[in-house]
Parts: structure tokens; C-alpha cells; sequence
């Protein structure tokens, strides 16, 4: 049965048509909202407010004219981007967020069972033009090294539970190379002993959408002022974590709270931390600590797969997006010419 067919055998299925039947509408309700669980939570709430602002635009244009923004006409979505970036963008749009906003467009057509207008040869022909006009290199985050890491933890206060807490949570960080909605999100029902240290399960994370689960192993490194498994022990222990989450806020009494750490406000303590070590915070975030893990384990041999076996890359070339070493000099091919030769 094509697309055509199978949309047409749902519309019959759905509340315009055997609206009578409960049990089979209830049905469909159920595979729709199941359907559209092949998101996650956060990107589904950021397509409905993307879109939001296209039916706010098809309300509102300069013409006074309503357009109907679903299902929406190609043309209408080719004159919706063309007015974002109007006047040589003077909105300043950046094209992910364009992208973006024509993603939102798609998902929110096909969960509703209309073809995406985003898919007209125009409409691809005038993003590609945006994007080549107004792109913009894309600002990488740098990656924090061991050295760095250390120098960081050097200047925290270890008799302060903040103190443990922030160094449990850079070596953690780093070592596990999670991001950093995942080092938020992290309860102790997650984290099991081992002979070798900690392995940690993981499920539900941006790179299993599925839910499949996936472990990381934590190596316990005794005697280490790094060993990563060492400051976590010492935190938890300090904080009496035994259920919840495990990085938490601390206020300035130093009583722990029950509830962790915003993801927001890890970018802000990393810089905090980086200042403090004399390490300039400019371009320093939240993925500083899975990117350092990347890029410092590939300086040092570490095999591609042992590496995305940490990260949960399934693909070589997203990984490479996450190494980001400085090879201008020393990965350079006039090096091989034999200049430094010449009599």
C-alpha cells in the first residue's frame, strides 16, 4: 500500500471518520502519540514553538493577508524564509535556525498527514542560496585537555562540598565524555561498581533515540589526583547521595539539595573554573569536557572505535566534528616537501 493509500486508510481510522468507533479511535490516538515519541521530548517542544512562529508570520504578513499555514503551499514557505532574511537579513537569522524553523514545517505536516511543502525543488533551491549567502563558519567550543583539567581543579577549595562537587564533575565529565544534559540527568540507580570502576548505563540519550541502552565503562585509576571514580566517591559521600540525582545544586551554607544541577548552569561553572586556572573562558562550554575527551584520547592514539565506544558516535565522521586538535602546523602537508632541506 503507497503513503497516499496508507493516509487515507488512517483518516478513515481516525476521528473524522470512525469517530463512532471508540476503540479503534483511541487506537489511532495511541499510534499517533507514539508516532511522534520518535523525538525527543525537547526537540518536539522546540518544532512546536519553530512552527508556532510560521503561523504566527502566515497570521500576520505585510499584506494583511491570512494564509492557511497547514497544509501549507511551497510557495508559502519559499516567501516565509525569503521574508526572514529580508532587507540583506537584517534580522540577523543565522541558517541553523532557518533550517531549523523548515524542519519544524516538515515534522509538524507529516505527523499531521499532509505532504511537507519543504521538499519543492524551490523551496531547497532557496535555502541552499541562504545558506551560501549568509553562512557562517560554525563556532566550535574548545576542548579542554587532562592538563588543563588538572590545572582547574588545582584551584578548587576540596573542604567544601562545591569544591568536591566540581571536581567530581569535571574528571566524571571528562572521563565519561557525556554531555552535559546527560551529567544533569544523572541518578545514582545509573552508576554500578566494578572491579575495574564504574560502569554507568545510559538510555534515552541523543544518540539512542530508541532507548536501546548502551553502558560506559568509568576506570577506576587508584592513587590518581585524577581518577575520576576517586572524586565521585567523595562526593556522593560527602553530599549522602544513596537515590537521586547526582550532580545537585549546593548553596552557599553548604547544604545539598535534592534536586540536580540545571544543564544550563554547568557552561557557566566551566568558565568560572577556566578563569580561575588562567585558561581564557571565551569559547569554553558545556561541550568543552566531551569534546577535550575526544580530541585529547585521538592525540594520544586512542583508536576511533574506543573512542565512539565512549561517545555513542555510531559514525566516524560526526566523531571527527568532536576531535579538534590544532593541526595547522603540525598536520600540514608542507611539512612533506622537504623545505627544510634546501641548500
Amino acid at each position: 500500500m503507497d503513503s497516499a493509500n496508507d493516509t487515507a486508510s488512517l483518516d478513515r481510522l481516525g476521528p473524522h471518520g470512525l469517530a463512532h468507533d471508540t476503540h479503534l479511535a483511541a487506537l489511532v490516538d495511541n499510534g499517533r502519540r507514539l508516532s511522534e515519541n520518535r523525538h525527543a521530548a525537547n526537540t518536539r517542544k522546540a518544532y512546536r514553538s519553530d512552527f508556532a512562529h510560521f503561523v504566527d508570520w502566515c497570521n500576520h504578513t505585510s499584506t494583511g493577508t491570512s494564509i492557511d499555514p497547514l497544509p501549507a503551499d511551497p510557495a508559502t514557505v519559499w516567501l516565509y524564509l525569503s521574508a526572514l532574511v529580508a532587507d540583506d537579513n537584517a534580522a540577523n537569522y543565522k541558517v541553523a535556525t532557518l533550517e531549523r524553523r523548515l524542519s519544524a514545517i516538515k515534522w509538524m505536516h507529516e505527523t499531521n498527514e499532509h505532504p511537507s511543502p519543504t521538499t519543492h525543488t524551490r523551496v531547497r533551491e532557496l535555502i541552499a542560496g541562504i545558506r551560501r549567502t549568509y553562512g557562517a563558519p560554525k563556532h566550535q567550543v574548545e576542548p579542554l585537555t587532562t592538563e588543563q583539567l588538572a590545572r582547574m581543579i588545582d584551584t578548587l577549595d576540596l573542604d567544601t562540598k562545591v569544591g568536591l562537587r566540581n571536581r567530581a564533575l569535571l574528571l566524571f565529565g571528562y572521563a565519561s565524555a557525556m554531555r552535559r544534559s546527560e551529567l544533569a540527568g544523572l541518578q545514582r540507580s545509573q552508576l554500578h561498581r566494578t572491579p575495574q570502576g564504574l560502569r554507568v548505563d545510559l538510555t534515552g540519550t541523543k544518540d539512542d533515540q530508541e532507548a536501546h541502552g548502551r553502558s560506559i565503562g568509568i576506570p577506576h585509576y587508584p592513587g590518581s589526583p585524577l581518577c575520576p571514580v576517586n572524586a565521585l566517591d567523595t562526593w556522593i559521600s560527602a553530599a549522602y547521595i544513596t537515590t537521586g540525582p547526582v550532580f545537585r545544586r549546593v548553596d552557599r551554607h553548604g547544604n545539598t539539595a535534592n534536586r540536580p544541577l540545571a544543564p544550563g548552569s554547568i557552561p557557566p561553572l566551566l568558565k568560572t573554573m577556566a578563569t580561575a586556572a588562567g585558561i581564557p573562558a571565551d569559547r569554553i562550554a558545556g561541550h568543552s569536557l566531551r569534546a577535550g575527551h575526544a580530541t585529547t584520547a585521538h592525540l594520544n592514539g586512542a583508536p576511533d572505535r574506543a573512542i565512539m565506544n565512549q561517545t555513542g558516535h555510531k559514525h566516524a565522521d560526526t566523531l571527527n566534528h568532536s576531535i579538534r586538535p590544532n593541526t595547522t602546523f603540525t598536520n600540514n602537508s608542507t611539512n612533506y616537501l622537504g623545505l627544510d632541506n634546501a641548500t
